[in-house]
């Protein structure tokens, strides 16, 4: 019976080329072909979590990281029939949910959220060729236009049915329903006579009556405005905000709660790489986020994170890009079988008959290749392993054996293969019983694929299939096609019996001969040179596929294995050792190394590769000695007894022993590769093929002897510790505490030479913190809390011990950390670095030296401890006095205004001498200055830097007398005051002649009070606070003139310099003359007690061509014209002038209210000689809107309104007069008692002034009188 009546369904029908995420056309089979994995389950549940998430929480995003053909696309569609309640499909969602836990998980979560229903708009990218479509949010917008059924080309045509079905109640429905929607659909194909259709039909729609559209007119503008509104080119995120906020409120116009379910399919093949694209895709979804935030399912074959990284930077922890969840392929096979080989009732209950009469064909494997839920049953017509096994081959083909976490081979993949075999190879009518033979799968993938290389295609038709008389069904073309194939899976050994098992083709065909006749075949094909055969290491004869250009090659190569020396394999096995594991080093060499929690522990190696340990070592004391031994198994035990022999007891002998077993398959494994290397270095030929094949076994090899080390034995002389992988740290650590004891000293992280030398200089002068770990200071002794060598530790032990000797060299040092007694056996060089860089830069009388020459600069020190050479050409001085380095850089530091270069306290000194040299002149300007301005001396600091003006040399201990440091912090505030650079004006200069003019020109103002004080305290002032005062200067000079030019322009100037502007009002005054000339004689001919007569002398300036001088300007008698004239300018501007209006308002209070103390106010403004304020004018002129009665007016504050205005007229310029306009002027009214406070004074101040000018009217010319205070209200007395 034909196998094809086995299956559910038909095994040759369709396969979807590729899925499409929109397509729901073939919805029921999309579900009935699903298999839920465990993978999947996670990511529906993670979905889940998304959709419950409230769009205000986090952002509602996912996306399905998986490879092409791993199902993602498939699944994307199915959430889709679960999430949407409402569509045609929904019991395929419900199907789902009852079938599979994981939709059933998604399907709570859903019922959960806070939306009833999702509406899944599916966006397909996968064909889409990035740089020519538009941008996302459009493409986004267009599949939304689709999922609702709205056409979407032309471009406008999306926009205004969007717009009509949203706007106008039912005139959609009618356009695309019944004989009216058919005729739509034809114009819509001819697509020319569209707009001419729209503008006859929708005016004749009753649906459109009494809206914009019922004329042509109207059709016309809502199409034109759609033409505007979408520009699919610059159609940005925001645009699909606003589109996705309409949808979703018109979902919910009348029924459930719903919200979009966006799907974007292959979003990374769409960016690419393409920078502007996944810019373009993280601000679209940035922008829904911030907008509704819809759930937003997102496929791709990368990792959005490392998407993210590769174009535009590390995305930050916390960002939504990390929101993604793995569809893995761990079980493509058992999809493979669900959707494929299932069978029905009756095929399940055939096959299982069949195959319990199957024999054995479980296969001896080095590691399980079955799959994850095996299935015999459902496998049929492969063995259960076949697809697990067939699905490794294929990953090995495309990677070459390279090692790589990407899964190539997904579920698609199989699934052509699977169908293939039944369409193109006839197995729909095989008979029931028979199997498939792993070289009908190599034929396969011949077929189906490009992974089988060419040149196995090209063997087996030139050279393997002529040999057998051109029989392409000939056994062993058969198995050579099959041993190709298993070649491929490193888990399952080439065997016979293995290769018999997979050339099985019935169940109850026999396995042993099978394999007998596999092996038959093998050993004809070995005789022939098609196949080679070794003993793997694990005892296994293995067959190899060779190529017909590989047969001379490979002869060849043996020859040269054959001759490989003792020494070559040696070299070779001792070179991948140190290749393979960093604890290996080269012999003969001192090697530091970090081990466990010791730090460069001193270590020396010897190796016995292939060579047995014989003789006793030579003696050393200044490492952990460690032996290797690499040999065969059997003559290792005796080698490891012989060393521990020869060691046992032994001073300065080998202390461990790592033992390695190298079978003799693996010596033969070494003797072939190093052959068939040899054999492709003389060939003149590139062989891709051999050389791959010649690496491939080459890293396999070199991963063998990984493995021995995994496996190496660890001894001392004593015993046998353990494996290396889990005891060598722990045993490596004792032995350096049983060799060396407490002489070893070592620092607790690495030493830094210059920095740390630095920075423990800085230390040691109190200007930085202790660079080094605590550990540190307790080993060196050294007391952090008082910045010094300490009584106890390393360092002053090393000064008690030598000190009594003046000197020490290094070299003595170096040799207590080798010889067998020696004081500091095993202690690293970067240990005694760091003692000799602690001892040279603290306050210890302790000094290095190099030849004739001290080291004393902090960095120059750290340079020359870095190296052996440099330590040894070291001398250690004791009794060394030196200058406190703190004292002597502040003094140098604070002349200089800045830190002095390097450590060296006398490289200090050196360039304080230069600069001083350098700047000779500017500093005797400073002393000079600083005696002359100021009477302050500065002589000791003179006299300690005159050696230096002509090129001599400073003393160094005369920079750090008491009266020198002090008198150099006034040097260093007076130096920035008198030196000037290039013959500029010093700052004190600049000073002097800015007070110089204040003085002249504003005597009064407080800055001019300041800088006087600054001038004569008697002490040198700061360059801030001369600056400042300088900056305070010019500050009021500008807003003195800017007043001026307010008050004269009405507006503000543009100059913020003084002399910037005077030419800006300058210009003002000339460009304007008739205007201001005008208002001069509208002033004069108003108000009699007004005169501008200074004023218009500045004009005059501007008017004859010169400039305004900023001296003349600011005189007070200017200063008040302008007052009055800018008091005028707002009175008399304007049509009406406020003016005017207050004259109308008098003529109708004076027929209305003539006796209301409003009017009296009012006439006593409008008589006054001398302009009243804008403020007092609008203010009458609001009050006479409602006047007071008769009587009204007797309060303090309506007599203070009438005092002011007399005040203005009388006093214009008091203080008293400032202070009681103001207060009338103001918004808010004062309290009675402080209204009548100002009251009293200024009754008071004018009846004063009123008694003074009636007495000096009665004077004659000539007289003279003199006035004097007096407390009563009687007034000054008068003598005359």
């Amino acid at each position: 019976m034909s196998i094809k009546t086995l299956f559910r369904s038909d095994p040759t029908r369709q396969l979807e080329e590729v899925q499409k995420v929109n397509a729901r056309e073939r919805a029921e089979t999309d579900v009935a072909e699903f298999h839920e994995t465990e993978s999947a389950r996670r990511v529906l549940t993670k979905l889940g979590d998304v959709i419950k998430t409230h769009p205000g929480e986090a952002a509602r995003f996912l996306y399905l990281h998986a490879t092409f053909g791993s199902g993602k696309t498939h699944l994307l569609k199915l959430i889709g029939l679960v999430a949407d309640r409402e569509s045609e499909f929904a019991h395929l969602g419900d199907t789902l949910a009852e079938q599979w836990p994981g939709f059933d998980t998604l399907a709570q979560s859903i019922d959960a959220s806070h939306v009833d229903r999702l509406e899944p708009v599916f966006l397909n990218l996968l064909d889409r060729d990035a740089s020519k479509e538009p941008p996302l949010p459009f493409l986004i917008f267009e599949a939304i236009g689709r999922e609702l059924s709205y056409p979407t080309d032309p471009n406008w045509l999306l926009e205004w049915a969007w717009t009509v079905d949203m706007e106008y109640d039912g005139v959609w429905k009618a356009i695309t329903s019944g004989e009216r929607g058919q005729e739509f659909d034809d114009v819509l194909d001819e697509r020319a006579s569209l707009r001419k259709w729209l503008y006859e039909t929708l005016p004749s729609m009753s649906e459109t009556t009494g809206t914009d559209l019922d004329s042509r007119a109207g059709v016309k503008a809502s199409i034109e405005r759609a033409v505007d509104d979408v520009d699919p080119e610059s159609f940005d995120s925001d645009e699909l905000v606003d589109r996705v906020e309409t949808v979703t409120e018109a979902l919910n116009e009348d029924g459930p709660h719903t919200e979009l379910l966006l799907g974007l399919d292959e979003v990374a093949l769409f960016v690419g790489d393409s920078r502007h694209r996944y810019r373009e895709f993280e601000e679209t979804m940035a922008a829904l986020q911030r907008g509704p935030n819809p759930v937003v399912v997102t496929t791709g074959q990368y990792s959005l994170p490392a998407t993210r990284e590769s174009l535009i930077g590390k995305p930050p922890e916390d960002h939504w890009t990390h929101q993604q969840v793995p569809l893995e392929g761990a079980d493509t096979e058992i999809i493979v079988r669900k959707r494929w080989l299932q069978k029905d009732e009756t095929g399940t209950q055939r096959v299982s008959s069949l195959i319990s009469s199957m024999p054995d064909l479980s296969l001896e494997t080095y590691a399980p290749v079955g799959s994850a839920d095996p299935d015999a049953i459902e496998s049929y017509p492969f063995r259960e392993y076949d697809l697990t096994l067939l699905r490794t081959v294929m990953q090995e083909l495309i990677t070459q054996g390279r090692a790589t976490d990407r899964d190539y081979i997904q579920g698609r993949a199989l699934l052509v293969l699977v169908r293939s075999l039944f369409t193109k190879f006839g197995w729909a009518s095989a008979e029931e019983g028979e199997l498939v033979t792993w070289d009908q799968l190599f034929d396969l993938l011949v077929e189906e694929t490009t992974y089988v290389p060419l040149w196995v295609q090209e063997m087996l038709e030139n050279t393997l299939i002529p040999t057998f008389d051109g029989d392409e069904t000939a056994w062993e073309v058969r198995v050579s096609k099959a041993l190709y194939l298993l070649n491929q899976t490193p888990s399952v050994p080439a065997t016979p019996e293995n290769l018999g098992r997979l050339m099985l083709d019935d169940v109850d065909a026999s396995v042993d001969d099978t394999v007998e006749e596999t092996e038959s075949a093998l050993n004809t094909l070995v005789d022939k040179r098609k196949v080679l055969t070794e003993t793997n290491d694990t005892g296994d004869e293995v067959y190899t596929l060779v190529s017909e250009e590989q047969e001379s090659i490979l002869s060849r190569a043996q020859t040269k294995a054959e001759q490989i020396s003792p020494h070559q394999l040696s070299a070779w096995i001792e070179t991948r050792l140190r290749e393979s594991d960093d604890f290996f080093r080269s012999d003969g060499t001192l090697h530091e190394a970090d081990i466990g929690d010791e730090r460069l522990v001193p270590l020396r190696y010897e190796y016995s590769v292939l060579d047995p340990v014989g003789r006793a070592p030579r003696t050393a004391y200044d490492a952990v000695r460690v032996r290797v031994l690499a040999d065969e198994p059997d003559t290792v035990t005796d080698q490891v007894e012989t060393w521990q022999d020869v060691n046992d007891g032994r001073d300065g002998g080998e202390h461990l022993l790592i033992s390695i077993d190298v079978p003799e398959s693996t010596l033969d494994r070494i003797r072939n590769v190093i052959g068939m290397g040899q054999v492709l270095e003389e060939e003149t030929e590139s062989h891709e093929e051999l050389e791959r094949e010649h690496r491939t076994d080459k890293r396999r090899l070199e991963s063998s002897v990984s493995d021995l080390l995994e496996n190496a034995s660890i001894y001392t002389v004593h015993e046998y510790a353990g494996e290396r992988p889990t005891v060598l740290d722990e045993i490596v650590e004792k032995q350096v505490h049983a060799v060396f004891g407490s002489t070893r000293k070592v620092l607790s992280r690495p030493l830094v030479e210059v920095d740390d030398a630095k920075a423990l200089a800085k230390f040691f002068r109190g200007s930085g913190d202790w660079p080094l770990a605590d550990a540190d200071a307790v080993l060196l002794g050294v007391d952090t809390s008082a910045a010094s060598v300490g009584d106890t530790g390393w360092c002053r032990e090393f000064i008690d011990e030598y000190e009594s000797k003046t000197a020490v060299d290094v070299e003595t040092l170096l040799q207590q950390t080798r010889t067998a007694n020696g004081d500091y056996r095993g202690t690293p060089q970067e240990s005694i670095a760091a003692l000799l860089i602690t001892l040279a830069t603290s306050n210890e009388e302790v000094a290095l030296k190099r030849d004739t020459d001290y080291v004393t600069d902090p960095a120059a020190i750290g340079r020359q401890v870095r190296t052996k050479g440099g330590l040894t050409s070291l001398q250690v001085r004791f009794g060394v006095d030196t200058i406190n380095p703190k004292e002597l850089r502040n003094v140098v530091s604070t002349v200089l205004g800045d830190d002095p270069e390097g450590s060296d306290p006398d490289a200090w000194v050196t360039e304080l001498g230069s600069w001083v040299a350098d700047n000779s002149v500017r500093v005797k300007r400073t002393f000079k200055g600083v005696s002359r301005e100021f009477d302050v001396s500065l002589d000791a600091l003179d006299r300690v830097l005159s050696p230096a003006y002509s090129g001599g040399d400073l003393t160094t201990s005369e920079l750090v007398e008491d009266d020198v440091r002090s008198e150099a912090e006034t040097f260093a505030a007076a130096y920035k005051l008198f030196a000037a650079v290039d013959g500029e004006t010093t700052l004190w200069e600049q000073f002097t002649a800015a007070l110089e003019l204040l003085e002249e020109w504003y005597p009064s103002a407080t800055i001019t009070g300041r800088m006087q004080t600054t001038a004569e305290s008697g002490s040198v002032p700061t360059k801030t606070t001369v600056t400042s005062r300088l900056s305070d200067a010019t500050g009021h000079r500008v807003d003195e003139l800017s007043t001026q030019y307010r008050r004269v322009t009405g507006d503000a100037p543009s100059a913020s310099a003084p002399d910037e502007l005077c030419a800006e009002l300058t210009e003002w005054i000339r460009g304007n003359e008739s205007t201001v000339d005008t208002l001069l004689d509208d002033a004069t001919a108003t108000f009699d007690g007004v005169s501008f007569g200074d004023l218009e002398s500045v004009f005059e300036v501007a008017w004859t061509g010169d400039q305004i001088d900023e001296g003349v300007l600011v005189e007070s008698a200017v200063r008040q014209q302008a007052e009055d004239y800018a008091a005028v300018r707002e009175l008399l501007a304007g049509e009406p002038s406020p003016w005017s209006k207050l004259q109308s308002t008098h003529e109708k209070l004076q027929a209305a209210h003539p006796d209301s103390p409003t009017t009296e106010s009012v006439s006593t403004v409008l008589d006054a000689s001398r302009p009243p304020s804008i403020q007092r004018v609008r203010q009458l002129i609001e009050e006479a809107k409602d006047p007071k009665p008769p009587g009204a007016d007797d309060d303090a504050w309506a007599d203070l309104q009438r005092v002011a205005e007399e005040l203005r007229q009388e006093l214009p310029n008091a203080t008293l007069t400032d202070e009681v306009t103001g207060v009338v002027d103001a918004d808010d009214r004062p309290t009675d008692e402080r209204a009548a406070e100002l009251l009293d004074e200024s009754e008071t101040l004018l009846a004063r002034i009123r008694d003074v000018r009636e007495t000096l009217d009665d004077i004659d010319d000539g007289g003279i009188v003199l006035i004097e205070d007096s407390p009563s209200r009687d007034g000054p007395r008068r003598q005359h």
